[in-house]
């Protein structure tokens, strides 16, 4: 059976406001073209937990912009690596985010 694609260009319509794939047993890295201008503009839950995630952290989700409506970020229970990148911390990275 073919495995999600995370590398795959977003696909979400604009008007997304949640996406709950936690236990989806997604692998690989959190795909940098998800933090592209406009990718997910409204979305504001972004649940990934359990999910077989392996790679780092990408430094371009701390984008100013990138997600201005999140507020929810799951990630617990995969196999992440590194610490936290030093642009999720900067200043409008993730402006109105609440957990994570």
């Amino acid at each position: 059976m073919p495995q999600p694609c995370l590398t795959c260009e977003p696909l979400a319509p604009p008007r997304l406001i949640r996406s709950h794939l936690s236990g989806n047993r997604l692998r690989g890295d959190l795909p940098d073209a998800w933090a592209a201008p406009g990718a997910f503009p409204r979305l504001q839950q972004l649940s990934l937990s359990a999910g077989g995630l392996n790679g780092t952290l990408p430094a371009s989700w701390g984008r100013s912009g990138a997600w201005p409506a999140l507020q929810k970020l799951l990630l617990d229970r995969n196999e992440l690596q590194g610490d936290l990148p030093p642009a999720w911390g900067s200043a409008g990275a993730f402006p109105v985010l609440e957990q994570l």
